[in-house]
C-alpha cells in the first residue's frame, strides 16, 4: 500500500529531482497534479490551464505508468472558487479538486521550528498537510510531523477522496 502522497508541480521536478521522486515511488509514496509550473489558476487563460495540467499529468504517466487521479490548484484553498475548472477536471479523469487544510507557511524564510510546530499540532484526521518540497524548513518539518502524528496516534497515508 502507498504511504504519502505528493502533489507535483513538473517544473520543479524535471532532472535535478526526478531520482529523488523515483526513489519515493519505489518506497511506494505516489504523485499527483499540481501543475507544470504553479501558475495562478485564478489569473491564467482556460487554455494556460489545461495545458498545465495536462503537461504533468502525462509526464507523471510517462515516468511512473500510473494514472495523476487528482489535482490540487496552486495557490487556492477551500475558500476559493474552482467551479470553473471542475467540470474540466472530471471530464478528464480526475476526481474532485484536493485542497490543503492546514498551512505549515514553510516556503517562508522567518518561519521557525516553534510555528511549524505549533500549526502541526492543529492536526486531526482526515487534514491535509502543506509542505513543500524544496522549502527553506523542510528539513525542520519532517521530523516534528512524524512526531506529532505519532503522539495523537496518527500516521500519513495517501489522499483518498471518501
Amino acid at each position: 500500500s502507498y504511504k504519502a502522497t505528493f502533489f507535483l508541480i513538473w517544473n520543479n521536478i524535471k532532472e535535478k529531482f526526478y531520482p529523488v521522486m523515483q526513489q519515493a515511488a519505489l518506497q511506494w509514496h505516489e504523485f499527483w497534479n499540481h501543475s507544470n509550473t504553479h501558475a495562478n489558476f485564478r489569473k491564467i487563460s482556460e487554455e494556460k490551464a489545461e495545458s498545465e495540467i495536462e503537461t504533468t499529468r502525462d509526464k507523471i504517466e510517462a515516468a511512473w505508468v500510473h494514472p495523476a487521479p487528482y489535482f490540487r490548484f496552486p495557490y487556492w484553498n477551500k475558500a476559493s472558487n474552482d467551479k470553473m475548472f471542475k467540470n474540466y477536471l472530471k471530464e478528464n479523469g480526475y476526481g474532485d479538486p484536493v485542497f490543503r487544510n492546514i498551512d505549515t507557511r514553510d516556503w517562508n524564510k522567518r518561519t521557525t521550528k516553534e510555528n511549524l510546530i505549533r500549526c502541526l499540532e492543529k492536526v486531526k484526521p482526515g487534514d491535509v498537510i502543506l509542505i513543500h518540497e524544496r522549502s527553506y524548513t523542510v528539513d525542520k518539518t519532517i521530523p516534528p510531523l512524524d512526531s506529532i502524528l505519532k503522539s495523537k496516534g496518527l500516521h500519513s497515508i495517501p489522499y483518498r477522496k471518501k
